[in-house]
This record gives structure tokens, C-alpha cells and sequence, in this order.
């Protein structure tokens, strides 16, 4: 079930935070029949979908901040730094799994 399989999503910092589908599918997440049980958003911070620049974008300093108002954990890691990497990718993983 929704417990053995964990769905790995991944944005661009753009997508994430200009397409009003990422908050509507996360806000359906505690309506029955729409629940996954857990996904996890991979934000990249890549600048290349803005037309504008980011602080002109979004009321936010990140783009994730959409996700910390729905109460959900957020953790922000440097990408070049392949063990903090894989530290948050198991952190998110024991979280998804109700070892939180």
C-alpha cells in the first residue's frame, strides 16, 4: 500500500513555486480518496524557468516556502555535498515512513 512505496517528485525552483497545481495537489493530501501517503518534492534551485528575478517572483526568499505553510517538514541541502545529500534523503524517507 501507500506505506511500501514512496514517490519522488522534482521541480524546478520556477515550476515549484509558479504553477498553482504543486499547492493543490498538496493540499488535497489529507482528503480521503487523494492521499498518497507521502511524496517527496525535490526543489531544484536552478533559476532557469524565472523570467524575473526571484525576489520580484514569489513573496517567499525560498521557493519552497509554499510547503512550510501546509505544515510539512522542508530541509534545504547544498547539492555538491553528496553526504548531506543522501543524510536528507533519509531523513525525508524515515519521515514518509511515520518514524518521525
Amino acid at each position: 500500500g501507500a506505506r511500501k512505496i514512496m514517490g519522488i517528485i522534482i521541480h524546478g525552483d520556477a515550476a515549484f513555486a509558479g504553477l498553482g497545481v504543486c499547492y493543490e495537489a498538496m493540499q488535497l493530501m489529507n482528503l480521503e480518496g487523494y492521499s498518497t501517503g507521502g511524496a517527496v518534492h525535490v526543489v531544484l534551485d536552478n533559476q532557469i524557468g524565472f523570467t524575473t528575478e526571484p525576489h520580484e517572483s514569489r513573496s517567499g526568499a525560498h521557493a519552497s516556502d509554499l510547503a512550510a505553510g501546509l505544515g510539512v517538514p522542508v530541509l534545504h541541502v547544498n547539492a555538491d555535498d553528496v553526504e548531506a545529500v543522501d543524510y536528507v534523503f533519509s531523513l525525508a524517507a524515515d519521515w514518509r515512513g511515520g518514524g518521525h
